[in-house]
């Protein structure tokens, strides 16, 4: 969202342009950009990973594919993940996962060492969520699960404000699937701007002895007495 502001220096607003985000990867279920703003670099990542019914074989490439993509872009750099991870958190451990624990699916393994290697958390296990965490309903409306995530990197989990899901935002689905999940991160930090030197007319010295030689040729001098 180009109109959004992501950042303040005093009232001053910042907003992202097209030339901020630069996107390295993108394929049917991985998407990855950089950000690179004076005042904020980080990476955003979304993905979608496979669901429950696919081969655990299948399904465990697919997350070693995502880690080897990480570490061939995202590095040990700022991330944020935007996942439909088709797996539950599971237990708390006071770190990746927050007191909110949910239940455990057949994924739930490879969402926990994928947040592990690269020390993410996820805000709706935290107490900064608000109401439910159920993002996904089963087809015939008996089970609601919690598989679609945003996930932070550890150092942002205490700047998150607010987390929960947006149940009025209308996905077009026509029927209960899939509701969308948000958070807002907030913080203050200083940050060194590149100094912008003033524009000052450039001398073109060549072009001044020409005009100074056609004049020079014309004149008259005067005797001298």
């Amino acid at each position: 969202n180009m109109l959004q502001p992501f950042a303040y220096t005093g009232k001053k607003a910042h907003f992202l342009n097209k030339q901020h985000v630069v996107v390295v990867r993108k394929d049917a279920r991985v998407l990855i950009a950089k950000i690179y703003h004076p005042l904020w670099q980080a990476w955003i990542v979304v993905a979608h990973a496979p669901q429950s019914g696919i081969p655990e074989d299948q399904r465990q490439a697919w997350w070693a594919s995502l880690t080897e993509q990480f570490m061939k872009f995202v590095k040990d750099e700022e991330v944020y993940v935007l996942i439909d991870a088709n797996a539950e958190p599971g237990p708390t451990d006071g770190i990746h996962v927050g007191p909110r624990q949910t239940k455990t699916s057949k994924s739930t393994k490879f969402l926990r060492e994928f947040l592990e290697t690269w020390k993410l958390a996820l805000p709706c296990t935290f107490s900064c969520h608000s109401g439910s965490q159920a993002t996904w309903t089963t087809p015939d409306g008996r089970s609601q699960h919690c598989i679609d995530h945003v996930c932070l990197p550890l150092s942002r989990i205490g700047d998150c404000k607010f987390s929960r899901i947006v149940e009025e935002l209308d996905l077009g689905n026509g029927h209960l699937d899939h509701t969308a999940t948000a958070v807002e991160v907030a913080w203050h930090q200083v940050v060194q701007l590149p100094l912008r030197r003033s524009q000052t007319a450039s001398i073109h010295r060549e072009s001044i002895d020409v005009a100074m030689q056609a004049s020079l040729a014309q004149y008259d001098v005067p005797p001298w007495e």
